[in-house]
């Protein structure tokens, strides 16, 4: 039972296609001569009993010599093949089989002629040479012709010299026919065998080439520097124009509400497709929302109910609906029809397959590339926002800075600060302030050269706003070098600290005192019961708390005239002089 089993399938899968399609029809020839080969027997070993009835194979025409021999050869050749082919020994299996059609050829013609090479058996020496052809390389064809050629003319030989002497046929030329016709019919099968699987394997070379040109062509968009949307309406051409299909058309889906929008279409004319579709809601009936909601590709017909082919173009007949995806999250439906009614076969769907994943990888990628731009662009509106408000406050704080010491310097009766060293002592100076010119940077320290020495003038900065300057005079013969220039640049910064400082500290003392006065004025009028008194009491308070030269209170409504001041409703204090 095993060993039956064995004979009536390919148990061994080659690794190479082509060696595996050579060898399923490598196996059905045997299986085939396997049978004829056994009936062959049967006959012989039925009829072979009469002496004057000699079959030869299938056509029963009486020749010399054992008529059984050639079957037996096709026979047990048949079963090794088989075996060969089970095992893996293909190579051994194919020069088997060229071997024992030729040693049948030879058989044939030797058990089966005439006295002439007229007759059908000669056409059996095409056997062995179409097998070669279809079996072998170019070499072992050659040697096969060569091999058949030989045989010829040896069999030519041996007749001429009268070696085998057949006795005469009491068959017509039809006989010679029907042999004629069965060793073509066997030639044709060889090669309608063999060269099927040879199409098929073209075929599927043409749908590779295919598949890897459209591969190499996403691969380009990806790397062209395209938008989303110029990538998919040039992927959507390069599908429709590199497989010749009818119309291609790309849904993306949306992440936030699950709505399909049309993103890329191959029609040329627009009116004639309905675009209510464009966008397909996720509670649609329509194919391209189920394939994207089950993430599997359907193959719709023009046979399939009137609702699943909403999205038929006029001259569609097929339509495949694939989704794409990446990361197992599908983003996008690529819907592809074609006019063809048996268009989109195994093959076909296998390679559309994979470009459906290059193109959710490149769709992925350029989605991701859009959103980072968008972020980049957002971060710098956001950076120039915040050097715009840097800048604003930067402004402010150097108004601010400018108004605090200016109101600073207003308030001191010394309207000028300004010493000098000079001997070891420190004295006040008369120098004139001049400040360094302001420059694009801000304030910069410069050197100038005073009567014959060098002079490193440096501006002290508080906040952008210069309140003063230093300057530094280098003894005879000495410059000023850059680590000079840092130095006086720090110690100015320090200063410009401090004195900012120091101005606080004033103001708030100022502050302190301000508050002071008001409480203790405001202690002094709590304590009176009267207008009058009061108002006597704060114009006094008054005048010694501001040191105003006069101070007048004045009550009364605005539409009567002015009372007369020296009554009791009012109160005035003059002084003289400066207090």
């Amino acid at each position: 039972m095993r060993f039956s089993r064995s004979l009536l399938r390919l148990q061994h899968t080659y690794n190479n296609t082509i060696d595996q399609l050579q060898a399923r029809g490598l196996y059905l020839v045997a299986l085939i001569t396997l049978a004829l080969g056994l009936v062959e027997v049967g006959v012989n070993m039925v009829v072979g009993a009469d002496p004057n009835m000699r079959p030869a194979l299938i056509l029963n025409v009486p020749v010399s010599g054992s008529p059984i021999l050639p079957a037996l050869t096709a026979t047990g050749g048949s079963i090794l093949v088989i075996i060969l082919l089970n095992r893996g020994n293909l190579a051994e299996a194919r020069l088997l089989f060229v071997g024992m059609t030729y040693v049948f050829a030879l058989l044939f013609n030797l058990l089966s002629g005439s006295n002439d090479l007229r007759t059908g058996a000669v056409v059996a020496f095409s056997v062995p040479v179409v097998a070669a052809g279809v079996l072998l390389r170019r070499q072992g064809l050659v040697t096969v012709i060569l091999l058949v050629i030989l045989a010829i003319i040896g069999l030519g030989i041996i007749l001429s010299l009268g070696l085998i002497i057949y006795p005469p046929q009491q068959f017509g030329p039809m006989v010679y026919a029907v042999r004629t016709i069965f060793f073509l019919i066997l030639c044709g099968l060889l090669l309608y065998i063999f060269s099927s699987g040879q199409r098929s394997l073209l075929q599927s070379n043409v749908n590779l080439a295919g598949e890897l040109a459209g591969l190499t062509a996403l691969t380009s968009l990806l790397s062209g520097g395209n938008t989303l949307e110029q990538m998919l309406n040039r992927a959507a051409e390069m599908i429709r124009d590199q497989f010749g299909y009818y119309l291609v058309q790309i849904f993306l889906l949306e992440e936030r509400t699950g709505v399909l929008t049309l993103a890329a279409d191959t029609t040329t004319n627009r009116l004639e497709r309905d675009t209510t579709l464009r966008r397909i809601p996720p509670d649609s009936p329509s194919v391209v929302n189920e394939a994207a909601r089950i993430g599997k590709a359907l193959r719709i017909t023009s046979d399939a109910p009137l609702n699943r082919r909403a999205e038929f173009a006029p001259a569609t007949r097929t339509e495949l609906v694939i989704p794409f995806a990446y990361n197992g999250r599908v983003i996008g439906v690529l819907d592809i029809q074609s006019t063809m009614a048996d268009a989109f076969n195994e093959s076909d769907i296998s390679a559309l397959g994979a470009l459906s994943t290059q193109l959710g990888l490149a769709t992925y990628t350029l989605r991701l590339e859009d959103a980072l731009n968008h972020a980049t662009r957002d971060q710098q509106e956001l950076i120039e926002q915040v050097r715009t408000a840097s800048r604003d406050i930067e402004r402010l704080n150097q108004e601010m800075t400018g108004r605090a010491w200016q109101a600073y310097m207003q308030s001191r009766t010394d309207k000028l600060v300004s010493y000098e060293w000079v001997d070891g002592v420190v004295l006040p100076s008369k120098t004139p302030l001049s400040m360094p010119q302001r420059g694009p940077y801000g304030w910069s320290p410069r050197i100038e050269t005073r009567d014959g020495d060098q002079v490193l003038i440096v501006p002290i900065v508080s906040r952008g706003q210069a309140l003063g300057v230093m300057e530094f005079r280098a003894p005879p013969g000495q410059l000023w070098d850059d680590r000079s220039v840092e130095l006086a640049r720090a110690i100015a910064q320090r200063l410009a600290l401090s004195l900012d400082n120091l101005r606080l500290y004033e103001q708030a003392q100022m502050a302190v005192a301000r508050e002071q006065v008001a409480n203790r004025v405001a202690t002094v009028l709590q304590s009176k019961t009267e207008i009058d008194a009061l108002v006597a009491v704060a114009v006094d308070t008054f005048q010694q708390a501001l040191g105003a030269l006069s101070t007048n209170i004045r009550l009364g409504l605005l539409e009567q005239p002015a009372p007369n001041l020296t009554k009791s409703n009012g109160a005035n204090s003059q002084k003289k002089g400066t207090s």
